[in-house]
């Protein structure tokens, strides 16, 4: 048995090592690829590595909970083999004898185990459901705690096996590999909730079967129960919040967000808070239950919306056709196909104002891939534009000027000066 611990934890360590590099690589892609930092090289193998990255990841994590439940199962082996033999040595003694009933507890005369095996209540116990056996406090806590840790570690097992299965099953999006990691943190979370109040329960009733609960302290309980209550309604309001937003799929880890007044990258959600980092490079903490609304820039598929004023002055077909054609270079070239989705839109001229005349143009894109793409096409329409001699707008503003200034001297000097050059021009 140690040898096989020996062989475990070595086996945690290594996986201890690949989990947090694994870790560290899809956190570094999720930030690359949330901030619109991609070049064209790096942006058409986004998609693949972070789909790769997420299915290394969720298979080592497998791997890690596995391990952990069968250390766990050893060292409870390990010390239950330690706690039965102490109080069986001591049962076979008169004077130990109180030691091995502290350890097993009672069992009433007559049931199975006082006819079949000298002396062991944890049989009775378990045949009757302790009706008919109580359990020494040692060996009570040592099951309660043996007992809790396997059904965690065992938990996160099958959490992480069946979510694998269920990610493998669904279409190769990037939306399903956002989700899952989610998810099964999520899934955790209220495992670990659920888990420690059965605990908790289970040991309050063992201690009133003792009969260690006083009318006095039943009442303390009963008190601090409803304070516990009173203050905790923001905490249930967090969680159940945070269970809405996992059920509606409302945002996932590397979604690109705004919640009010704060935008970010999502890096981590919990039951309770959502965090996000923005281009800071600050972690902004919000609780779940504060969230009233929410933009999602990056679900299913993101979009360009391009608007550019050119000149009152500017051929307004001109323009078109040169934006049309940067847009279908755009949207041809091998480097940029993977991230549009489909061909670019030119709505048209959505105003006129002093400034200029508003042409506007979407592109539907890939998630978080509208910033790369908008930035490129920006790029390359400047360049177009000064190659067809088009300019952008500006503001124009035409001043009327009242009489008794127009008689001024120094208004017919100006005027003078500024009608001069032309005449000449015209002559």
């Amino acid at each position: 048995m140690g040898w096989v611990q020996k062989r475990l934890t070595s086996k945690k360590r290594r996986l201890d090592n690949s989990l947090s590099k694994s870790e560290t690589l899809q956190s570094e892609d999720n930030w690359i690829s949330g901030s619109g930092a991609v070049t064209k090289e790096s942006g058409r193998i986004a998609q693949p590595l972070q789909l790769i990255l997420f299915e290394r990841n969720l298979s080592l994590r497998q791997r890690y909970s596995l391990n952990a439940f069968y250390r766990t199962g050893l060292f409870g082996i390990q010390w239950l083999v330690w706690v039965v033999g102490i109080g069986y040595l001591s049962s076979l003694f008169y004077l130990t004898r109180p030691l091995s009933n502290w350890i097993f507890g009672v069992t009433i005369r007559g049931a199975w185990s006082t006819k079949g095996i000298t002396n062991w209540p944890l049989v009775d116990w378990v045949i009757t459901f302790g009706q008919k056996a109580n359990l020494g406090m040692p060996l009570l806590i040592l099951l309660l705690l043996l007992v809790t840790r396997l059904t965690l570690t065992g938990g996160d097992a099958l959490s992480d096996f069946f979510l694998r299965q269920w990610s493998e099953q669904q279409s190769r999006k990037k939306r399903q590999a956002l989700r899952v990691p989610t998810l099964a943190r999520a899934f955790k979370g209220w495992l670990r909730v659920v888990v420690y109040l059965l605990l908790g329960v289970t040991l309050l009733y063992h201690l009133h079967q003792l009969g260690t609960i006083t009318q006095a302290i039943a009442v303390f309980l009963g008190f601090a129960s409803f304070a516990l209550s009173l203050a905790s309604q923001n905490l249930i309001k967090d969680l159940i919040g945070g269970l809405l937003i996992l059920w509606e799929d409302q945002y996932a880890v590397a979604d690109v967000i705004v919640i009010g007044d704060q935008a970010g990258l999502v890096e981590k959600i919990t039951l309770r808070v959502t965090q996000l980092r923005n281009l800071d490079g600050e972690l902004i903490t919000i609780p779940n239950g504060s969230i009233e609304m929410v933009r999602n820039l990056s679900s299913d598929w993101s979009r360009v919306n391009y608007a550019i004023e050119v000149g009152y002055d500017a051929d307004v077909d001109l323009a078109l056709e040169v934006i049309e054609a940067v847009a279908q270079q755009l949207y041809r070239d091998p480097q940029w196909q993977e991230q549009i989705l489909e061909a670019p839109e030119i709505l048209g001229i959505d105003n006129i104002s002093h400034t200029g005349i508003l042409i506007r143009l979407i592109i539907k894109t890939q998630p978080l891939q509208q910033w790369p793409v908008g930035r490129e096409f920006r790029r390359r329409l400047k360049k177009a534009f000064d190659e067809q001699g088009i300019e952008v707008g500006i503001p124009q503003q035409v001043m009327y000027v009242g009489e008794p200034f127009a008689k001024s001297k120094i208004y017919r000097e100006n005027h003078q000066n500024l009608v001069q050059p032309k005449k000449e021009n015209g002559k």
